[in-house]
């Protein structure tokens, strides 16, 4: 399984931030195809690359459609509306590629979006591995081989206590890219622990408490 990176490698926040503005209908997506829709954010040196998560309409068909389907490309079997969403965006993501310091991001389905796209940039070398990959709350998008594709590519896996959603598909051999990193706090209600928000307002209270930490053992 892919190794997770540390919590603070990637600008999580600003991770956090595109994800949940992904779901303000005020923010455009700054490309949409096959129901997947695409935000870009420059920031700290990076270029974040979100994926939008579930909304009513064409996104809940996507995300029933969990019948595991082989990619070719990949050598594994994935998740089949995961895929058809990855793919049908690629050819607007893959060439920021270019660049040495792009994350690929997202929350729920579009972690899992995200996840696939990074594979599939793996796969097809376009031109190098994304620089990161951080998803909050995603569902498994895939059976093991998805992780040896990524092996190229850090991972943050976030997780909220009581997030029901990282446990599905659950029926079938799914599984993760990498292990998760467990956000503190109490065990929430589920859909109050997948609250793309309620990610965001833990990711900065860590980071302020890591930055506190790192100024103690300096003064």
């Amino acid at each position: 399984m892919t190794a997770a990176v540390s919590i603070a490698a990637p600008p999580l926040v600003a991770c956090a931030a595109v994800c949940r503005a992904a779901y303000d209908p005020a923010v455009p997506p700054d490309h949409q195809a096959g129901g997947a829709e695409v935000y870009l954010r420059h920031t700290d040196g990076w270029i974040v690359v979100g994926m939008r998560g579930t909304t009513p309409g064409w996104d809940i068909a996507a995300d029933i459609r969990a019948w595991p389907e082989y990619a070719p490309e990949l050598g594994c079997r994935v998740h089949r509306g995961f895929l058809a969403a990855a793919r049908s965006v690629a050819s607007f993501v893959l060439p920021l590629l270019r660049h040495s310091r792009v994350v690929l991001t997202g929350h729920s389905k579009g972690g899992a979006e995200a996840t696939i796209l990074a594979a599939l940039a793996c796969a097809w070398g376009w031109p190098r591995p994304p620089g990161a990959l951080v998803t909050f709350g995603a569902p498994r998008a895939g059976f093991s081989g998805l992780a040896r594709c990524l092996a190229d590519v850090p991972v943050a896996r976030i997780v909220r206590p009581g997030d029901l959603v990282p446990l599905v598909p659950r029926l079938l051999p799914w599984r993760h890219p990498a292990e998760a990193i467990e956000m503190p706090g109490p065990r929430r209600w589920p859909m109050a622990a997948h609250s793309m928000a309620a990610y965001e307002a833990d990711v900065i209270a860590w980071e302020r408490e890591r930055e506190r930490r790192a100024r103690s053992l300096v003064s």
